[in-house]
Protein backbone atom coordinates (compact mmCIF):
# COMPACT_ATOMS: atom_id res chain seq x y z
CA UNK A 1 0.00 0.00 0.00
CA UNK A 2 1.50 3.51 -0.79
CA UNK A 3 1.10 6.46 1.40
CA UNK A 4 -1.69 8.02 -0.30
CA UNK A 5 -4.71 7.06 -1.71
CA UNK A 6 -8.47 8.18 -2.04
CA UNK A 7 -11.47 6.51 -1.47
CA UNK A 8 -15.15 8.10 -3.28
CA UNK A 9 -18.30 7.68 -2.01
CA UNK A 10 -21.92 7.38 -3.02
CA UNK A 11 -25.37 8.02 -2.03
CA UNK A 12 -27.01 5.86 -4.04
CA UNK A 13 -25.28 2.84 -3.12
CA UNK A 14 -27.21 -0.41 -4.22
CA UNK A 15 -25.94 -1.99 -0.71
CA UNK A 16 -28.24 -0.07 1.67
CA UNK A 17 -31.34 0.30 0.85
CA UNK A 18 -32.84 3.33 3.33
CA UNK A 19 -29.69 5.55 1.86
CA UNK A 20 -30.75 8.63 1.86
CA UNK A 21 -28.75 11.71 0.34
CA UNK A 22 -28.00 13.30 3.27
CA UNK A 23 -27.61 10.15 5.22
CA UNK A 24 -25.49 6.96 3.90
CA UNK A 25 -23.80 3.75 4.00
CA UNK A 26 -21.31 2.44 2.07
CA UNK A 27 -19.73 -1.01 2.32
CA UNK A 28 -16.20 -1.04 0.99
CA UNK A 29 -15.38 -4.10 -1.91
CA UNK A 30 -12.16 -4.99 0.34
CA UNK A 31 -11.27 -4.37 3.79
CA UNK A 32 -8.71 -1.31 4.26
CA UNK A 33 -5.97 -1.84 7.18
CA UNK A 34 -3.95 0.96 8.70
CA UNK A 35 -0.55 0.29 10.17
CA UNK A 36 1.10 3.19 11.52
CA UNK A 37 -0.38 6.33 11.87
CA UNK A 38 -2.94 7.64 9.26
CA UNK A 39 -4.80 10.44 8.97
CA UNK A 40 -8.06 11.31 6.54
CA UNK A 41 -9.46 14.08 4.84
CA UNK A 42 -12.06 15.60 2.02
CA UNK A 43 -11.06 16.40 -1.24
CA UNK A 44 -14.00 17.33 -2.89
CA UNK A 45 -17.93 17.15 -2.59
CA UNK A 46 -20.74 17.51 -5.43
CA UNK A 47 -24.30 17.82 -4.04
CA UNK A 48 -27.65 18.77 -5.72
CA UNK A 49 -28.82 22.26 -4.73
CA UNK A 50 -32.28 20.67 -4.35
CA UNK A 51 -34.04 22.07 -1.09
CA UNK A 52 -35.92 25.00 -0.76
CA UNK A 53 -33.66 27.69 -0.25
CA UNK A 54 -36.06 31.11 0.54
CA UNK A 55 -39.30 29.69 1.84
CA UNK A 56 -39.40 26.39 4.03
CA UNK A 57 -36.22 24.61 3.96
CA UNK A 58 -36.29 23.49 7.48
CA UNK A 59 -39.56 24.31 8.73
CA UNK A 60 -43.24 25.22 7.53
CA UNK A 61 -43.77 28.83 6.90
CA UNK A 62 -47.01 30.83 7.84
CA UNK A 63 -49.00 33.89 7.94
CA UNK A 64 -50.81 34.85 10.96
CA UNK A 65 -53.50 37.68 10.76
CA UNK A 66 -54.54 38.35 13.99
CA UNK A 67 -58.38 40.13 13.87
CA UNK A 68 -61.69 40.92 16.30
CA UNK A 69 -64.59 38.59 15.69
CA UNK A 70 -68.33 39.94 15.57
CA UNK A 71 -67.79 39.01 19.89
CA UNK A 72 -65.14 41.37 19.88
CA UNK A 73 -62.60 38.39 20.75
CA UNK A 74 -59.16 38.00 18.88
CA UNK A 75 -59.35 35.69 16.38
CA UNK A 76 -56.03 34.15 14.33
CA UNK A 77 -55.95 33.35 10.72
CA UNK A 78 -53.09 31.22 10.07
CA UNK A 79 -52.45 30.89 6.33
CA UNK A 80 -49.69 28.42 5.06
CA UNK A 81 -46.88 29.17 2.52
CA UNK A 82 -45.27 26.61 0.51
CA UNK A 83 -41.99 25.39 0.27
CA UNK A 84 -40.06 27.52 -2.53
CA UNK A 85 -36.65 28.81 -4.17
CA UNK A 86 -36.81 32.25 -5.76
CA UNK A 87 -33.72 34.43 -7.57
CA UNK A 88 -35.36 38.03 -7.31
CA UNK A 89 -37.90 39.79 -4.96
CA UNK A 90 -40.22 40.31 -7.27
CA UNK A 91 -40.80 36.84 -7.86
CA UNK A 92 -41.00 36.05 -4.50
CA UNK A 93 -43.67 39.52 -3.94
CA UNK A 94 -45.25 37.54 -6.99
CA UNK A 95 -45.45 33.85 -5.06
CA UNK A 96 -46.58 36.06 -1.61
CA UNK A 97 -49.65 37.62 -3.85
CA UNK A 98 -50.81 34.61 -5.42
CA UNK A 99 -50.72 32.51 -2.71
CA UNK A 100 -53.00 34.97 -0.59
CA UNK A 101 -55.46 34.88 -3.62
CA UNK A 102 -55.51 31.01 -3.53
CA UNK A 103 -56.47 30.70 0.06
CA UNK A 104 -59.21 33.67 -0.43
CA UNK A 105 -60.63 31.24 -2.97
CA UNK A 106 -60.48 28.65 -1.14
CA UNK A 107 -62.70 29.65 1.68
CA UNK A 108 -66.20 28.55 0.83
CA UNK A 109 -69.55 27.47 3.23
CA UNK A 110 -67.53 23.84 4.23
CA UNK A 111 -65.68 24.04 7.64
CA UNK A 112 -62.38 25.89 7.78
CA UNK A 113 -60.56 22.92 9.09
CA UNK A 114 -61.14 20.11 6.50
CA UNK A 115 -57.66 20.57 4.33
CA UNK A 116 -57.94 21.12 0.33
CA UNK A 117 -56.48 18.15 -1.71
CA UNK A 118 -53.81 19.60 -3.75
CA UNK A 119 -50.60 21.48 -3.58
CA UNK A 120 -52.10 24.37 -0.98
CA UNK A 121 -53.43 23.53 2.58
CA UNK A 122 -56.43 25.98 3.89
CA UNK A 123 -56.42 28.29 5.77
CA UNK A 124 -57.20 27.46 9.96
CA UNK A 125 -58.48 29.57 13.16
CA UNK A 126 -55.50 28.83 15.54
CA UNK A 127 -56.51 28.43 19.42
CA UNK A 128 -54.04 30.39 21.17
CA UNK A 129 -52.91 28.79 24.19
CA UNK A 130 -53.49 29.75 28.36
CA UNK A 131 -51.30 33.15 29.12
CA UNK A 132 -50.14 30.95 31.87
CA UNK A 133 -48.96 28.59 29.91
CA UNK A 134 -47.05 31.10 27.88
CA UNK A 135 -45.57 32.89 31.06
CA UNK A 136 -44.32 29.37 31.93
CA UNK A 137 -42.56 28.68 28.69
CA UNK A 138 -40.89 32.61 28.76
CA UNK A 139 -39.75 31.79 32.55
CA UNK A 140 -37.59 29.09 30.80
CA UNK A 141 -33.96 29.11 31.18
CA UNK A 142 -31.65 27.46 28.51
CA UNK A 143 -30.49 23.91 28.87
CA UNK A 144 -27.54 23.21 31.13
CA UNK A 145 -25.75 20.08 31.30
CA UNK A 146 -23.34 21.06 34.33
CA UNK A 147 -26.27 21.88 36.46
CA UNK A 148 -28.47 19.21 35.98
CA UNK A 149 -25.24 17.05 36.88
CA UNK A 150 -24.80 18.70 40.09
CA UNK A 151 -28.14 18.69 40.98
CA UNK A 152 -28.63 14.66 40.91
CA UNK A 153 -25.58 14.45 42.82
CA UNK A 154 -27.15 16.77 45.40
CA UNK A 155 -30.56 14.90 45.63
CA UNK A 156 -28.49 11.18 45.21
CA UNK A 157 -25.56 12.34 47.72
CA UNK A 158 -26.62 10.93 51.71
CA UNK A 159 -24.68 13.08 53.58
CA UNK A 160 -26.53 16.65 52.37
CA UNK A 161 -25.40 18.16 55.30
CA UNK A 162 -21.59 18.06 55.05
CA UNK A 163 -21.90 19.25 51.48
CA UNK A 164 -22.58 22.51 53.10
CA UNK A 165 -20.13 24.87 53.92
CA UNK A 166 -19.58 24.73 57.64
CA UNK A 167 -19.57 28.52 59.57
CA UNK A 168 -16.49 29.70 61.50
CA UNK A 169 -15.85 28.68 65.28
CA UNK A 170 -17.44 31.99 66.60
CA UNK A 171 -20.38 31.29 64.85
CA UNK A 172 -20.84 28.17 66.53
CA UNK A 173 -20.17 29.91 70.10
CA UNK A 174 -22.75 32.32 69.40
CA UNK A 175 -25.30 30.02 68.38
CA UNK A 176 -24.95 27.59 71.48
CA UNK A 177 -25.34 31.09 73.81
CA UNK A 178 -28.64 32.06 71.81
CA UNK A 179 -29.75 28.30 72.11
CA UNK A 180 -29.41 28.37 76.31
CA UNK A 181 -31.37 31.26 76.58
CA UNK A 182 -33.94 30.37 74.28
CA UNK A 183 -34.14 27.32 76.24
CA UNK A 184 -34.46 29.17 79.03
CA UNK A 185 -37.18 31.34 78.08
CA UNK A 186 -39.37 28.87 76.31
CA UNK A 187 -38.97 26.98 80.22
CA UNK A 188 -40.06 30.15 81.30
CA UNK A 189 -42.89 30.32 78.56
CA UNK A 190 -44.11 27.10 79.56
CA UNK A 191 -44.38 27.44 83.03
CA UNK A 192 -46.60 30.37 82.81
CA UNK A 193 -48.76 28.85 80.53
CA UNK A 194 -48.99 26.11 82.85
CA UNK A 195 -50.05 28.62 85.99
CA UNK A 196 -52.68 30.61 83.40
CA UNK A 197 -53.98 26.94 82.80
CA UNK A 198 -54.44 25.98 86.47
CA UNK A 199 -55.91 29.57 87.31
CA UNK A 200 -58.50 29.41 84.22
CA UNK A 201 -59.79 25.91 85.88
CA UNK A 202 -59.95 27.05 89.26
CA UNK A 203 -61.86 29.88 88.18
CA UNK A 204 -64.03 27.64 85.81
CA UNK A 205 -65.08 25.37 89.05
CA UNK A 206 -66.20 28.86 91.34
CA UNK A 207 -68.22 29.62 87.89
CA UNK A 208 -69.95 26.54 87.82
CA UNK A 209 -70.18 26.15 91.41
CA UNK A 210 -72.16 29.75 91.47
CA UNK A 211 -74.38 28.44 88.82
CA UNK A 212 -75.19 25.34 91.22
CA UNK A 213 -76.02 27.76 93.55
CA UNK A 214 -78.02 30.18 91.58
CA UNK A 215 -80.09 27.16 90.61
CA UNK A 216 -81.13 25.94 93.63
CA UNK A 217 -82.00 28.97 95.05
CA UNK A 218 -84.19 29.14 91.57
CA UNK A 219 -86.13 26.18 92.76
CA UNK A 220 -86.77 27.59 96.50
CA UNK A 221 -88.47 30.91 95.07
CA UNK A 222 -90.76 28.83 92.82
CA UNK A 223 -92.09 26.56 95.72
CA UNK A 224 -92.55 30.06 97.62
CA UNK A 225 -94.16 31.26 94.67
CA UNK A 226 -96.30 28.16 93.90
CA UNK A 227 -97.61 28.28 97.94
CA UNK A 228 -98.46 31.61 97.36
CA UNK A 229 -100.34 31.50 94.96
CA UNK A 230 -102.27 28.41 96.81
CA UNK A 231 -102.76 30.92 99.54
CA UNK A 232 -104.31 33.93 97.10
CA UNK A 233 -106.63 31.71 94.99
CA UNK A 234 -107.92 30.24 98.60
CA UNK A 235 -108.50 33.58 99.84
CA UNK A 236 -110.18 34.83 96.49
CA UNK A 237 -112.44 31.69 96.78
CA UNK A 238 -113.47 32.96 100.04
CA UNK A 239 -114.11 36.44 99.16
CA UNK A 240 -116.13 36.42 95.97
CA UNK A 241 -119.20 34.66 97.76
CA UNK A 242 -119.13 38.02 99.34
CA UNK A 243 -119.08 40.15 96.73
CA UNK A 244 -121.97 41.03 94.54
CA UNK A 245 -121.81 39.45 91.36
CA UNK A 246 -123.91 43.21 89.31
CA UNK A 247 -120.68 45.17 90.44
CA UNK A 248 -118.30 44.70 87.87
CA UNK A 249 -115.75 47.40 88.63
CA UNK A 250 -115.14 45.91 92.07
CA UNK A 251 -114.11 42.65 90.77
CA UNK A 252 -111.68 44.62 88.27
CA UNK A 253 -109.76 45.97 90.93
CA UNK A 254 -111.86 48.26 93.64
CA UNK A 255 -112.94 45.48 95.87
CA UNK A 256 -110.23 43.42 95.45
CA UNK A 257 -108.05 46.22 97.71
CA UNK A 258 -111.16 45.98 100.20
CA UNK A 259 -110.58 42.53 100.85
CA UNK A 260 -106.83 42.00 100.52
CA UNK A 261 -106.66 44.16 103.17
CA UNK A 262 -108.65 42.69 106.03
CA UNK A 263 -107.48 38.86 104.82
CA UNK A 264 -104.09 40.29 105.50
CA UNK A 265 -104.40 42.10 108.65
CA UNK A 266 -105.10 38.85 110.58
CA UNK A 267 -101.93 37.48 109.63
CA UNK A 268 -99.38 40.08 110.21
CA UNK A 269 -100.61 41.93 114.38
CA UNK A 270 -97.77 44.65 114.57
CA UNK A 271 -97.41 47.74 113.18
CA UNK A 272 -94.55 46.90 110.83
CA UNK A 273 -96.61 45.10 109.05
CA UNK A 274 -98.82 47.69 107.68
CA UNK A 275 -95.92 49.70 106.29
CA UNK A 276 -94.84 46.19 104.64
CA UNK A 277 -91.62 45.06 107.08
CA UNK A 278 -93.40 41.71 107.56
CA UNK A 279 -94.10 40.65 104.00
CA UNK A 280 -90.50 40.37 103.76
CA UNK A 281 -90.31 37.40 106.15
CA UNK A 282 -93.01 35.50 104.34
CA UNK A 283 -91.18 36.41 101.13
CA UNK A 284 -88.24 34.67 99.59
CA UNK A 285 -84.57 35.71 100.06
CA UNK A 286 -83.80 37.27 96.62
CA UNK A 287 -84.98 41.33 96.44
CA UNK A 288 -85.60 41.26 93.17
CA UNK A 289 -87.94 38.63 93.39
CA UNK A 290 -89.95 40.70 96.71
CA UNK A 291 -89.57 43.48 94.83
CA UNK A 292 -91.59 42.61 91.30
CA UNK A 293 -93.51 39.48 92.04
CA UNK A 294 -96.57 41.02 93.93
CA UNK A 295 -96.93 43.07 90.18
CA UNK A 296 -96.66 39.80 88.41
CA UNK A 297 -99.16 37.86 90.42
CA UNK A 298 -101.79 40.70 90.37
CA UNK A 299 -102.03 40.50 86.90
CA UNK A 300 -102.29 37.03 86.74
CA UNK A 301 -105.51 37.14 89.28
CA UNK A 302 -107.29 39.41 87.04
CA UNK A 303 -106.68 37.46 83.82
CA UNK A 304 -107.80 34.37 85.37
CA UNK A 305 -110.75 36.25 86.85
CA UNK A 306 -111.89 37.64 82.96
CA UNK A 307 -110.60 33.71 81.61
CA UNK A 308 -113.66 31.69 80.58
CA UNK A 309 -111.75 28.60 82.59
CA UNK A 310 -112.89 28.00 85.95
CA UNK A 311 -110.85 29.22 88.51
CA UNK A 312 -110.09 26.08 90.14
CA UNK A 313 -108.25 24.60 88.03
CA UNK A 314 -104.71 26.26 86.41
CA UNK A 315 -104.35 26.84 83.01
CA UNK A 316 -102.92 24.58 80.87
CA UNK A 317 -100.09 25.70 78.84
CA UNK A 318 -101.36 25.60 74.73
CA UNK A 319 -100.01 23.21 72.83
CA UNK A 320 -97.10 23.65 70.02
CA UNK A 321 -98.80 22.41 67.36
CA UNK A 322 -101.99 24.62 68.14
CA UNK A 323 -99.64 27.74 67.25
CA UNK A 324 -98.65 26.18 63.65
CA UNK A 325 -102.29 25.66 63.36
CA UNK A 326 -103.67 29.37 64.66
CA UNK A 327 -100.47 30.76 61.79
CA UNK A 328 -102.06 29.05 59.19
CA UNK A 329 -105.64 30.53 60.20
CA UNK A 330 -103.78 33.96 60.37
CA UNK A 331 -101.85 33.94 56.91
CA UNK A 332 -105.10 32.27 55.34
CA UNK A 333 -107.01 35.49 56.99
CA UNK A 334 -107.16 38.72 54.99
CA UNK A 335 -104.52 40.82 55.74
CA UNK A 336 -103.91 43.89 56.42
CA UNK A 337 -102.05 46.05 52.64
CA UNK A 338 -98.47 46.31 53.63
CA UNK A 339 -95.97 48.84 52.20
CA UNK A 340 -94.68 46.41 49.52
CA UNK A 341 -97.93 45.87 48.15
CA UNK A 342 -98.95 49.53 48.11
CA UNK A 343 -95.69 49.87 45.79
CA UNK A 344 -96.37 46.80 43.76
CA UNK A 345 -93.59 44.28 45.12
CA UNK A 346 -95.58 41.95 47.76
CA UNK A 347 -94.40 38.81 45.03
CA UNK A 348 -92.14 37.91 43.15
CA UNK A 349 -94.10 36.83 40.24
CA UNK A 350 -94.96 40.56 39.28
CA UNK A 351 -91.18 40.73 37.89
CA UNK A 352 -91.62 37.65 35.47
CA UNK A 353 -95.43 38.93 34.16
CA UNK A 354 -94.31 42.86 33.10
CA UNK A 355 -92.06 42.30 30.31
CA UNK A 356 -89.88 45.40 30.08
CA UNK A 357 -89.44 47.72 27.39
CA UNK A 358 -85.98 46.85 26.77
CA UNK A 359 -86.95 42.90 26.04
CA UNK A 360 -89.50 44.06 23.79
CA UNK A 361 -86.84 46.04 21.25
CA UNK A 362 -84.80 43.36 21.31
CA UNK A 363 -86.72 41.36 20.36
CA UNK A 364 -87.24 39.04 23.48
CA UNK A 365 -90.22 37.38 25.72
CA UNK A 366 -90.12 37.63 29.11
CA UNK A 367 -88.59 33.83 29.89
CA UNK A 368 -85.35 34.30 27.59
CA UNK A 369 -84.75 37.94 29.03
CA UNK A 370 -82.60 36.67 32.03
CA UNK A 371 -81.12 34.58 30.35
CA UNK A 372 -80.51 35.82 27.02
CA UNK A 373 -80.44 39.68 27.54
CA UNK A 374 -76.35 40.03 28.63
CA UNK A 375 -75.60 37.31 25.99
CA UNK A 376 -76.88 39.56 23.30
CA UNK A 377 -75.81 42.93 25.08
CA UNK A 378 -72.40 41.50 25.23
CA UNK A 379 -72.08 39.55 21.57
CA UNK A 380 -72.04 35.66 22.93
CA UNK A 381 -75.32 35.19 20.64
CA UNK A 382 -73.60 36.00 17.23
CA UNK A 383 -71.34 33.63 15.43
CA UNK A 384 -67.55 34.95 15.82
CA UNK A 385 -66.86 34.70 12.13
CA UNK A 386 -68.05 33.37 8.63
CA UNK A 387 -66.61 32.35 5.50
CA UNK A 388 -67.34 36.17 3.95
CA UNK A 389 -65.55 37.64 6.64
CA UNK A 390 -62.22 35.64 6.41
CA UNK A 391 -62.31 36.53 2.74
CA UNK A 392 -62.91 39.86 3.21
CA UNK A 393 -59.47 39.83 6.25
CA UNK A 394 -57.90 37.71 3.39
CA UNK A 395 -58.51 40.59 0.44
CA UNK A 396 -57.41 42.93 2.34
CA UNK A 397 -54.01 42.44 2.77
CA UNK A 398 -51.65 43.67 0.14
CA UNK A 399 -47.37 43.43 0.50
CA UNK A 400 -45.42 45.57 -1.94
CA UNK A 401 -41.79 45.87 -3.11
CA UNK A 402 -40.54 49.86 -3.17
CA UNK A 403 -37.51 48.76 -5.66
CA UNK A 404 -35.97 52.36 -4.87
CA UNK A 405 -35.30 51.37 -1.48
CA UNK A 406 -34.81 47.76 -1.78
CA UNK A 407 -37.45 46.69 1.09
CA UNK A 408 -40.84 45.01 1.37
CA UNK A 409 -44.34 46.80 2.62
CA UNK A 410 -47.12 45.24 4.34
CA UNK A 411 -50.21 47.14 4.11
CA UNK A 412 -53.83 46.02 5.12
CA UNK A 413 -57.51 47.80 4.79
CA UNK A 414 -59.83 46.04 6.61
CA UNK A 415 -60.84 47.81 9.95
CA UNK A 416 -61.20 44.36 12.31
CA UNK A 417 -57.15 43.45 11.75
CA UNK A 418 -54.98 44.38 14.67
CA UNK A 419 -51.80 43.28 13.20
CA UNK A 420 -50.11 40.45 10.89
CA UNK A 421 -47.43 37.74 12.10
CA UNK A 422 -45.15 36.10 9.61
CA UNK A 423 -43.41 32.56 10.18
CA UNK A 424 -39.41 33.42 11.33
CA UNK A 425 -37.79 32.75 8.14
CA UNK A 426 -40.56 34.14 6.09
CA UNK A 427 -39.85 37.25 7.99
CA UNK A 428 -36.22 37.22 8.22
CA UNK A 429 -36.38 37.24 4.22
CA UNK A 430 -38.69 40.01 3.84
CA UNK A 431 -36.25 41.98 6.26
CA UNK A 432 -38.69 42.50 9.01
CA UNK A 433 -37.12 43.46 12.46
CA UNK A 434 -40.25 42.25 14.56
CA UNK A 435 -41.93 39.47 12.69
CA UNK A 436 -44.30 38.79 15.35
CA UNK A 437 -45.91 41.89 15.43
CA UNK A 438 -45.83 43.47 11.77
CA UNK A 439 -48.02 46.71 11.83
CA UNK A 440 -50.55 48.42 9.27
CA UNK A 441 -48.15 50.47 6.28
CA UNK A 442 -44.85 49.32 7.97
CA UNK A 443 -42.12 49.23 5.55
CA UNK A 444 -39.25 46.10 6.52
CA UNK A 445 -36.50 47.59 8.40
CA UNK A 446 -33.65 45.70 6.42
CA UNK A 447 -33.09 44.72 2.73
CA UNK A 448 -34.42 41.09 1.29
CA UNK A 449 -32.53 38.13 1.88
CA UNK A 450 -33.26 35.03 -1.05
CA UNK A 451 -30.77 32.53 0.98
CA UNK A 452 -32.74 32.40 3.63
CA UNK A 453 -32.45 29.10 4.20
CA UNK A 454 -28.75 27.91 5.93
CA UNK A 455 -25.40 29.02 4.02
CA UNK A 456 -23.21 26.30 5.18
CA UNK A 457 -23.36 21.96 6.09
CA UNK A 458 -20.81 20.30 7.42
CA UNK A 459 -19.70 16.42 6.76
CA UNK A 460 -19.17 13.83 9.32
CA UNK A 461 -18.12 10.22 9.34
CA UNK A 462 -19.06 8.29 12.47
CA UNK A 463 -16.30 6.25 13.99
CA UNK A 464 -13.87 6.79 11.35
CA UNK A 465 -11.29 9.48 12.56
CA UNK A 466 -10.89 11.02 16.11
CA UNK A 467 -13.37 13.30 17.53
CA UNK A 468 -12.60 17.16 17.13
CA UNK A 469 -14.01 20.15 19.02
CA UNK A 470 -16.82 21.67 17.24
CA UNK A 471 -18.17 24.64 19.34
CA UNK A 472 -18.85 23.38 23.05
CA UNK A 473 -18.89 19.52 21.80
CA UNK A 474 -16.61 17.11 20.57
CA UNK A 475 -18.40 15.06 16.96
CA UNK A 476 -16.02 13.06 13.79
CA UNK A 477 -16.30 16.36 12.12
CA UNK A 478 -14.55 16.38 8.62
CA UNK A 479 -15.27 19.56 6.86
CA UNK A 480 -17.83 22.56 6.90
CA UNK A 481 -19.03 23.26 3.35
CA UNK A 482 -20.30 26.35 1.95
CA UNK A 483 -23.02 27.04 -0.74
CA UNK A 484 -22.15 30.00 -1.68
CA UNK A 485 -21.75 30.27 -5.35
CA UNK A 486 -24.51 27.36 -5.86
CA UNK A 487 -27.43 27.49 -8.06
CA UNK A 488 -30.40 26.45 -6.42
CA UNK A 489 -32.14 23.39 -8.91
CA UNK A 490 -28.43 22.41 -10.03
CA UNK A 491 -25.54 20.17 -9.05
CA UNK A 492 -22.49 22.07 -7.40
CA UNK A 493 -19.02 20.87 -6.43
CA UNK A 494 -16.09 22.05 -4.08
CA UNK A 495 -12.89 20.75 -4.53
CA UNK A 496 -10.46 21.73 -1.37
CA UNK A 497 -6.68 21.70 -2.24
CA UNK A 498 -5.83 21.93 1.33
CA UNK A 499 -8.39 19.66 3.62
CA UNK A 500 -8.26 19.23 6.84
CA UNK A 501 -6.34 16.28 7.73
CA UNK A 502 -7.93 14.36 10.65
CA UNK A 503 -6.10 10.97 12.59
CA UNK A 504 -8.01 7.48 11.70
CA UNK A 505 -9.01 5.68 14.64
CA UNK A 506 -9.66 1.95 13.48
CA UNK A 507 -6.63 -0.07 12.13
CA UNK A 508 -9.37 -1.94 9.56
CA UNK A 509 -12.19 -0.35 8.19
CA UNK A 510 -14.85 -2.42 6.17
CA UNK A 511 -17.68 0.39 5.76
CA UNK A 512 -18.11 3.91 5.85
CA UNK A 513 -21.05 6.12 7.33
CA UNK A 514 -21.50 9.68 6.26
CA UNK A 515 -23.94 11.83 7.60
CA UNK A 516 -24.71 16.05 5.96
CA UNK A 517 -25.87 18.30 8.66
CA UNK A 518 -26.97 21.52 8.79
CA UNK A 519 -25.10 23.76 11.09
CA UNK A 520 -28.73 24.99 12.70
CA UNK A 521 -29.04 22.54 15.75
CA UNK A 522 -27.56 19.85 13.41
CA UNK A 523 -30.80 18.74 11.12
CA UNK A 524 -30.24 16.86 8.41
CA UNK A 525 -29.47 18.91 4.88
CA UNK A 526 -33.01 18.32 3.15
CA UNK A 527 -32.02 17.14 0.02
CA UNK A 528 -35.67 16.99 -2.43
CA UNK A 529 -33.81 14.73 -5.14
CA UNK A 530 -30.45 13.80 -6.47
CA UNK A 531 -26.86 11.83 -5.65
CA UNK A 532 -23.75 13.30 -3.16
CA UNK A 533 -20.59 12.02 -3.76
CA UNK A 534 -17.90 12.49 -1.78
CA UNK A 535 -13.94 11.90 -2.21
CA UNK A 536 -12.16 11.21 0.94
CA UNK A 537 -8.16 11.37 1.18
CA UNK A 538 -6.04 9.05 3.21
CA UNK A 539 -2.51 9.69 4.24
CA UNK A 540 0.18 8.42 5.94
CA UNK A 541 1.45 10.33 8.67
CA UNK A 542 5.69 9.60 8.28
CA UNK A 543 7.22 10.64 11.35
CA UNK A 544 11.40 11.51 11.10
Amino acid sequence: MSNSFYVCLLSNVSDYPDNQPNKFRVHLPKPLYFSGDWVCGVHSISYPYSWSSTIGTLDEQWIDINFTDNNKKGQTIRIPVPKGSHNTPEEILQFLISTLRHQSSALDNTALEESSEGFFDKPTIINRRNKRQHEELKDLTPYNENEEENESLRSLSPYQEDVEETPPQKDKINLTKQSEKEKEEEQKNEDEKEKEEEKKKVLEKVEEKKKEEKIEKKKEDNKGEQKKVEEKEKSKEENKKEIPKENVLSVLGVGKKEEEKPAEKPKDTPVLSALGVGKKEEKPKDVLSAIGLAKKEEKKEVLRELSPYKEEEPLPPPPKKERKEDNSTKDNSTQTPSVLSALGLERKESWTQTPSPLLETIGLKPKEGKKDVFDILLGKGKTPYTATLLKQIIDSISINYLADFKRFKLSFTHSSIKYVSFSPQLGYVLGFANSQHVQNNEIAKYAYDLRGGFSSFAIYAKGLTENMIVGNSLSSLLRIVSVSGAIPGEYHEKIYDSPIYVRVLPREVNEIEVELRTMDNGRLVPFAYGTVSIVLIFKKVINF
